[in-house]
């Protein structure tokens, strides 16, 4: 068993394609075997990014509001907020504000449950942020 204290600057920062969009895993297969989570932070309002999911995940809004549209309709979440994504579930993000941040975890681990599934073509469109 054990604990750890984990710290923003200490964690590989992914940018989805050229959007101002990154996200970042805190938790993972180094640490655990069982699920993910990290943070994502959305610099700039009306900016989207398309996913689908092939794993479960939950999103806890800490800053500004985003945007989660699917199946023809939308839920906004703000801070304090959870946002639920059931696996299988294809969504449009959108940054209802400038600074908007999440937290997420994910089960299981969202990179490598990605890597292998259908979806797989979509992690493409991530990149390691540059001068880090």
């Amino acid at each position: 068993m054990t604990v750890q204290l984990l710290k923003n600057e200490s964690l590989e920062e992914l940018q989805y394609q050229d959007l101002k969009v990154f996200v970042a895993d805190a938790i993972g297969p180094k640490s655990s075997s069982s699920m993910t989570a990290g943070y994502a932070r959305f610099e700039v309002a009306g900016e989207r990014m398309e996913w689908s999911f092939s794993y479960d995940e939950v999103l806890y809004i800490t800053r500004g509001a985003i945007t989660i549209h699917f199946d023809g309709k939308s839920v906004t979440g703000r801070p304090g907020e959870m946002i639920f994504i059931e696996k299988g579930t294809k969504v449009v993000y959108e940054t209802a504000e400038d600074g908007s941040a999440l937290v997420y975890v994910s089960y299981p681990d969202w990179q490598a449950t990605q890597a292998d599934s259908d979806f797989k073509q979509l992690m493409e469109r991530f990149h390691p942020v540059k001068g880090k």
